[in-house]
């Protein structure tokens, strides 16, 4: 069933759960969705499933299954036990994507730090400057 279900959340963009996802009726701390916020969770999800369906990172698919799991109503335990994550991955992927949709998902790669002094970066220049 596990498998199925996330075979469902790479490949298919109507499928939640195995219903279709106009069909789904959305609540928020108990209470009922007004249409405009239900159609927005929908845009959401196909958002993130466009993400998850494109992104060529696990790391980011990854981050997009676990916000739109998160988006469907399912509790952190239950993502937890489907996607093999910590709370603070499902948490972190959430704060993300809240503070900078889709494109907070993705992997920042860091600059990498030159560890050579002044002296050893003239050396180098020296020698490409002879060639």
């Amino acid at each position: 069933m596990k498998l199925i279900f996330l075979y469902n959340l790479d490949r298919s963009s109507n499928l939640t759960r195995g219903r279709s996802s106009k069909h789904k009726s959305h609540k928020r701390d108990g209470k009922m969705l007004t249409h405009d916020e239900n159609h927005k969770i929908q845009d959401n999800l196909k958002d993130l499933q466009n993400f998850i369906f494109n992104s060529r990172d696990i790391r980011e698919r990854t981050r997009g299954k676990a916000v739109r799991l998160k988006l469907l109503g399912l509790s952190n335990q239950e993502i937890k036990n489907i996607l093999g994550v910590s709370t603070s991955f499902i948490t972190d992927s959430q704060r993300k994507y809240t503070e900078r949709g889709v494109a907070g998902l993705k992997v920042r790669h860091k600059k990498q730090q030159i560890y050579l002094t002044d002296e050893e970066k003239e050396e180098i220049s020296g020698w490409l400057h002879d060639l």
